[in-house]
């Protein structure tokens, strides 16, 4: 039996997040067959999976989370709906319970005890190993985050049995002592076969390179570095050969003031800004792309393990991206990787990438789809994991 149980960020407003849960728990689901999974979309908390054996699995809202203050019963709500409901067969020999990290609160803990009452494994999932850093950016809520950890962390990573951490070990300073021997480091995976593959259109317009990028535009993405290389690429280059420009796909908190960027460098001719795009919509804007662009500015946060890099190489895009990335090594040939800081982005820099690109690897799409499946595949990531956690069953 394996049971998933979200942190209590809205999926709805998340769905980047929403695409890596249920990667993993489709990829899960082929070891245990039986599987539960409990989040929070729009206003509501869901169950999805069996209430009990030999029924039929099926997805109600267990709860309701109206506002931020409410987001705290979050794991009070899942604690009464468990103690209440969850019942498993005691012939069941694997019982794993996975749970997403955002927050050390007291009711977390007594899941988690209620669970090991049952025998149950748990594993906690940490997905920014910089969190502590994130937090200290957060205002009011990063600082309730802090207190809470600082109170109750210590025996919330005692009490697990295994410890996942996305791209590198936690930045916590008691964290090597305490944990280092139950925590494996795994990179971000996807599901490969639910990222459509990008043919590149006949009729694309071949004289225009376009760069594109998307996100739940936030400050750690970077793309004022790119318009801001655009802006000098264009002062040296006022009618160049071949047309650079950007598309920026979705909404964030940084989106209004690239837009005041982007008309007060005078570009708007250059970046378009498409808002959210989905299905076809946002096929057909991939379907026109000749660069991705991944992350340009994690060091704004502390770092990071970016999922867009990955659906990127899976679609066959070539992109771009500051920082290190452990799922890339330095010589794959198929991305850019640039300076982590503020600087502008160079263009010519782009520019020659992308030739040589096209003329050392004329199949370049097909050999990025390739490496995707071979290392981003959940399948073979959340196996790993599963098996860490069941060899501990002795």
């Amino acid at each position: 039996m394996f049971l998933y149980i979200s942190s209590y960020e809205d999926l709805e407003l998340s769905p980047g997040v929403e695409k890596k849960i249920r990667g993993q728990v489709k990829a899960i689901q082929v070891v245990f067959g039986q599987y539960a999974l409990i989040y929070t979309r729009g206003k509501d908390i869901y169950f999805e999976g069996k209430l009990k054996e030999g029924t039929e699995y099926q997805k109600i809202a267990i709860g309701r989370v109206k506002n931020v203050v409410s987001k705290i019963t979050y794991y009070k709500k899942v604690l009464d709906f468990l103690m209440e409901n969850m019942t498993i067969n005691p012939n069941t020999y694997h019982r794993v319970a996975y749970i997403r990290f955002s927050l050390a609160d007291s009711y977390l803990l007594r899941i988690i005890d209620f669970l090991k009452s049952n025998h149950w494994k748990v594993v906690l999932e940490i997905p920014t190993y910089s969190f502590v850093s994130e937090w200290k950016q957060a205002g009011i809520k990063g600082l309730y985050k802090r207190l809470t950890f600082r109170l109750m962390g210590t025996t919330l990573l005692k009490k697990v049995d295994l410890i996942v951490s996305i791209g590198s070990k936690p930045v916590i300073p008691f964290f090597a002592e305490l944990c280092s021997e139950k925590t494996i480091v795994i990179s971000n995976g996807i599901d490969v076969d639910s990222i459509p593959f990008s043919v590149e259109r006949n009729d694309k317009n071949k004289g225009v390179l376009n760069l594109v990028g998307v996100a739940n535009v936030a400050p750690w993405h970077g793309y004022d570095r790119v318009i801001k290389g655009l802006e000098l690429f264009y002062k040296c280059n006022p009618s160049p050969s071949l047309k650079v420009v950007f598309h920026v796909v979705g909404e964030g908190p940084s989106s209004s003031k690239l837009r005041e960027l982007v008309k007060i460098k005078g570009l708007e001719n250059i970046v378009s800004f498409h808002g959210i795009r989905v299905g076809q919509e946002l096929e057909y804007i991939f379907s026109n792309a000749d660069i991705a662009v991944g992350s340009l500015a994690l060091h704004r946060t502390g770092g990071g393990n970016p999922l867009k890099n990955r659906e990127y190489c899976a679609r066959g895009i070539p992109f771009i991206y500051a920082g290190d990335d452990p799922g890339f090594p330095k010589e794959f040939p198929f991305a850019l990787r640039i300076s982590s800081n503020d600087s502008p982005v160079s263009i010519e820099e782009v520019l020659e990438f992308y030739k040589y690109l096209v003329l050392r690897f004329p199949d370049y799409k097909l050999q990025m789809r390739r490496y995707a499946e071979e290392h981003f595949s959940w399948d073979k990531i959340m196996k790993k994991v599963m098996d860490s956690v069941i060899r501990g069953d002795g």
